[in-house]
């Protein structure tokens, strides 16, 4: 289960520090979503590897520094391509076929980086042939130069790419460029409580309960306190991510609950089970402080509500 930090903001966003690059937001499969604030105006990444010569593929879709108008790419690297220099182009295709014996071919221009990774700028039929539900698609690299296949016996299993695709076109959709490349300024130190000031801000813990089929909305659960007051708009991120908006959708005071919905990506939820028994050993995680103070406790059940 993936706990999440929360703030309330009435006036300010989420203060958090500088953020390491690029910041793993969840496993998909095979796929290893990840967004990367500095790339671009702000990218979301997925990516997965393979043993056969050592390849890994990303998708990548970013902002780009002026306008809005999103744009795609294709990476790829391996460590034994040390054949790769920096800056230098370099003519391929990528070759596409499925199970079912459709084949496409689509020329691309890749250009070298560093570790032996290059990337190309592709367009979106490109992506979307390169997409699959169901792990019925695979692909190859063709040097166009010399017709000579990259894998000689065989090739590489897309797996579930299409939900790979569609979680990083959600993942850069919930991030405006001016999100992506603004770090926060952190706030100044806490002036000593007044009488006559009210509290603006409020941080707390929630976690993921449910995603609809066929949704990009997602549903969190976190305590009514940590929401209750603010006028403003609601923010949640994993630590050390970007956080986004999110909504009220229902509270229950009495039992200090609130439940939220936010358009951030959920990979996993939690099980929840009934009869909890007094004395039962229990454990309680969370960000009451803020990202960077994180809580662990442990403890027994005392008392339950029959």
């Amino acid at each position: 289960m993936k706990k999440l930090l929360l703030a309330t903001v009435c006036f300010f966003v989420l203060t958090v520090g500088a953020q390491p690059k690029p910041i793993q937001q969840t496993l998909l499969d095979r796929w290893v979503i990840e967004y990367d604030s500095e790339l671009f105006a702000g990218a979301c990444i997925a990516t997965t590897a393979y043993d056969l010569l050592k390849l890994k593929i990303s998708f990548i879709t970013a902002y780009p520094k002026e306008g809005t108008e999103k744009l795609w790419f294709v990476g790829l690297s391996s460590p034994e391509w040390t054949w790769i220099k920096s800056g230098t182009a370099y003519d391929f295709a990528i070759d596409t076929q499925r199970k079912g014996g459709e084949t496409k071919s689509w020329r691309v221009v890749f250009t070298g980086g560093a570790n032996g990774f290059m990337f190309a700028k592709v367009n979106v039929d490109i992506v979307n042939s390169m997409a699959s539900d169901y792990g019925d698609i695979f692909f190859n690299i063709k040097n166009l130069k010399n017709n000579q296949y990259f894998a000689q016996r065989d090739s590489w299993n897309l797996g579930k790419s299409a939900a790979a695709i569609r979680t990083i076109v959600n993942c850069l959709k919930d991030r405006s460029p001016t999100v992506a490349t603004t770090t926060p300024t952190p706030p100044p130190p806490a002036a000593e409580p007044s009488q006559k000031e009210e509290s603006k801000s409020s941080v707390g813990t929630g976690f993921f309960v449910s995603k609809p089929m066929g949704s990009d909305t997602a549903y969190v659960v976190t305590n009514f306190h940590v929401i209750d007051g603010c006028k403003s708009r609601l923010r949640v991120g994993y630590p050390a991510y970007e956080p986004v908006n999110a909504y009220i959708r229902a509270v229950d005071p009495s039992n200090d609950l609130a439940l939220l919905s936010t358009k951030l990506p959920a990979s996993s939820f939690p099980s929840f089970r009934l009869n909890l028994k007094q004395g039962e050993q229990i454990a309680s995680y969370g960000f009451a402080y803020g990202n960077e103070h994180a809580s662990f406790t442990t403890g027994n059940v005392t008392s339950v509500v029959d």
